[in-house]
């Protein structure tokens, strides 16, 4: 889902990626503590807009579910990064990327 309330045409931007690690069985609370935590922070200090995605946990490989925020920014990002309550988000980071000329 993309949340935005604001136009951006024609300005160079920077899109943070924000990254969770999910507790075993916590999808559906982490999507929600991601939401209230880090996607309307992020609308509220400057986003242009902001999108939440996740990957169900693949036992198979190991692999725990993940919840991702890509918000991107005019200019430079504001984030608002909590520190993961260690139940449903167990481990998160971000890093800022940024448009390159011709894109």
């Amino acid at each position: 889902m993309v949340w935005s309330d604001k136009d951006m045409s024609g300005e160079s931007a920077v899109v943070r990626f924000w990254e969770a690690r999910v507790g075993e069985g916590q999808l559906d609370a982490a999507v929600t503590w991601v939401h209230r935590n880090v996607v309307q922070p992020s609308l509220s200090r400057g986003a242009v807009s902001a999108e939440m995605f996740v990957a169900d946990e693949d036992r198979a490989s190991g692999n725990p579910a993940r919840v991702v925020v890509l918000s991107r920014w005019s200019g430079v990002s504001d984030p608002h990064e909590p520190e993961p309550d260690g139940v449903c988000v167990v481990r998160a980071h971000g890093w800022d990327f940024r448009t390159t000329e011709g894109s």
